[in-house]
């Protein structure tokens, strides 16, 4: 049994903390997770209860014996990668969570550390998925895709064949990228689009075909 907190005491970590409990009914003793609690910043959280759920206050604040993994549940990108950056400064192990229900190809794909991926999801041969990206439910991503650390797919997304989403990008629910488009660094993707070219890194598009809408 192995301990972990979970960064973020909010909606994403409700569905981080069920996807563990799903994850300990797959697993054998030596590989199920004891959840401690959560770290959150926000001091009206400090000592409350969350999910039934202890929360710590900032993790320079928890004081808890190693080895001590933690998964971050934060959507928002940028701050999902400081409040990352601190937990790895204080020695803690990134965990990485997968549903039991997800379809993951056995021909090469990979699945770096820290990565989130939500129930009915679906990874193709030979896609890689960088470290701390957030992969949420029933999302397709096909072969030969990649998708850069800290990046952010929400529910149904589609991600064809040969695509790259940038660092730090999001991809909105339902939106779907033509197959062997790239999305740039931090660029956003309104829900319910259709990309069929090239998305410049920072800018946000949307529509059917998407067009940018803001440009940084």
């Amino acid at each position: 049994m192995h301990n972990l907190v979970i960064a973020g005491g909010g909606g994403l970590g409700k569905e981080v903390v069920w996807t563990v409990e799903q994850m300990n009914r797959d697993f054998s003793g030596l590989n199920r997770w004891k959840i401690l609690g959560f770290i959150d910043d926000n001091p009206a959280l400090r000592e409350q209860q969350f999910m039934q759920l202890p929360v710590f206050g900032s993790p320079e604040n928890v004081h808890l014996d190693p080895p001590l993994w933690f998964h971050c549940a934060i959507g928002d990108n940028r701050r999902r990668r400081q409040m990352v950056e601190r937990c790895m400064r204080l020695g803690w192990h990134p965990l990485t969570v997968i549903h039991p229900s997800v379809l993951c190809s056995s021909e090469n794909a990979f699945i770096d550390r820290g990565v989130y991926i939500g129930a009915g999801s679906i990874v193709n041969p030979d896609v890689k998925i960088k470290s701390f990206a957030l992969i949420n439910q029933r999302v397709a991503i096909g072969h030969d895709a990649v998708i850069e650390e800290f990046s952010q797919l929400n529910p149904g997304a589609q991600i064809n064949g040969q695509c790259r989403v940038g660092v730090g990008a999001m991809i909105g629910s339902n939106a779907s990228l033509h197959p062997g488009t790239t999305v740039g660094e931090y660029a956003v993707v309104g829900s319910n689009s259709q990309v069929v070219r090239d998305v410049p890194p920072g800018a946000t598009v949307s529509g059917v075909p998407a067009q940018t809408v803001f440009l940084r």
